[in-house]
C-alpha cells in the first residue's frame, strides 16, 4: 500500500472523496510518518509472530507514491483511523475527531495477535505458557 492509498482510505473514513488528497497534500506525508512511528510496536509484534526481521525504527515516507512496508491489516485498520484522526485535528469538528481518534485507540489496543514468552519466577522458576 502506498501513502496515497492510505490517504484515500483515511479520507473515506472522514467522509471525504478520494480526490480530496490534494487538499491535504502538504500535511499528508507528515501525518503518515507520525502514525508510522506511533504504530511501530504493533508492526513489530506482527513481524515477530511471522518470524520476520523487526524494524529498529519506523520508516520515513517522503512522497505520496512511497510504499509503506507495514502489514496490510494494520494499514487498513489502525493506521487508516490514525491518519484520519490526525487530518481531522485541524478541522472544526470535535465530534468527528473524537470518533476517529477513539477508533484509532481501539484498533491500536486490540489490533495484533499476541505472542508468549517464558516467565521466570524468583520462587518457582520458569513457567511456560
Amino acid at each position: 500500500m502506498t501513502v496515497q492509498d492510505l490517504m484515500i482510505t483515511s479520507l473515506a473514513l472522514m467522509g471525504e472523496p478520494a480526490d480530496a488528497v490534494s487538499d491535504y497534500r502538504s500535511y499528508a506525508v507528515t501525518a503518515v510518518n507520525i502514525v508510522l512511528s506511533e504504530t511501530l510496536p504493533l508492526e513489530n509484534q506482527l513481524r515477530e509472530v511471522k518470524k520476520e526481521e523487526l524494524l529498529l525504527q519506523a520508516p520515513v515516507m517522503k512522497e505520496l507514491t512511497d510504499t509503506i512496508p507495514y502489514d496490510t491489516r494494520l494499514l487498513m485498520t489502525c493506521l487508516s483511523y490514525g491518519v484520519a484522526a490526525k487530518l481531522t485535528m485541524e478541522d472544526d469538528d470535535p465530534a468527528k475527531f473524537n470518533y476517529l481518534n477513539g477508533m484509532y485507540m481501539q484498533t491500536f489496543s486490540s489490533g495484533t495477535p499476541g505472542f508468549s514468552h517464558p516467565i521466570d519466577d524468583a520462587v518457582w522458576g520458569g513457567i511456560d505458557r
